[in-house]
């Protein structure tokens, strides 16, 4: 906004928050394949994504990064781990660092240039599936930092229908999608994070998480007697979510 009430003064440019839950949006790794079954290789990859380019170039600096299931809620574990910071070429050569250990621990290590695995001398290779071909140059942001470090995934956009059928099915390495909680969840919980939703077609639980303590913990949503109990439940589901 540029008029001149905003350049003497008699006008405030102010952004005013809303109180609405944000979308879970994000890439999802289907925890089913390999080689996304290792918490070492995700836990590279996060390293690796430049949130701070892609939020700069193609959002103009609005975004955020999520760092909880329930952002924009108090439902939201105030305790855990910032986010991965890639703003400066000092952070980005660090967890390029950290995300080469983690990956050689796993058993991915660097032969001709190219991420192989040491036992098979398979490349570490997967598929980004997209909905959107707006989405196409967040994934290949992130294709882009992978390379780097020997990394080469592939990225397919689908049309809507052939996209659901895959997704519902779980048939896919990596997405690009969301989440959707609000103020009150409930037994919808059990389906986006349950071992019995992983295996199920047509849920939501797309990650394929599947824990015993994930599960009690959904499960338990819908039982809270008091909005303290719903707060303190969810927090702590959050909490071993993002653990994961």
């Amino acid at each position: 906004y540029d008029f001149p009430a905003i350049k003497d003064g008699r006008a405030v440019h102010e952004a005013l928050k809303h109180g609405r839950p944000d979308r879970v949006r994000g890439f999802i790794f289907n925890t089913r394949r390999e080689p996304f079954t290792d918490i070492r290789v995700r836990q590279a990859l996060n390293l690796l994504f430049d949130f701070e380019w892609v939020n700069k170039n193609l959002y103009y600096g609005l975004y955020k990064r999520i760092n909880s299931y329930y952002p924009n809620t108090a439902l939201a574990n105030p305790n855990t781990p910032p986010p991965v910071d890639n703003s400066t070429p000092e952070h980005k050569r660090e967890n390029m660092k950290r995300a080469d250990a983690l990956l050689k621990e796993a058993g991915w290590i660097i032969k001709n240039g190219v991420r192989v695995n040491e036992k098979t001398g398979k490349a570490l290779t997967f598929e980004i599936m997209l909905d959107d071909p707006s989405n196409e140059k967040v994934a290949l942001s992130l294709v882009n930092s992978l390379k780097r470090m020997g990394i080469t995934p592939r990225v397919r956009v689908l049309d809507s229908a052939a996209f659901l059928g895959r997704l519902n099915e779980y048939d896919f390495d990596m997405t690009l999608y969301f989440w959707m909680s609000t103020l009150s969840p409930g037994t919808e919980q059990y389906l986006y994070w349950s071992c019995e939703a992983a295996k199920t077609p047509s849920r939501w639980n797309y990650a394929g998480i599947c824990d015993k303590n994930i599960d009690l913990l959904s499960k338990s949503i819908a039982s809270a007697k008091t909005r303290e109990d719903l707060v303190s439940k969810v927090r702590t589901l959050d909490a071993a979510l993002m653990a994961g």
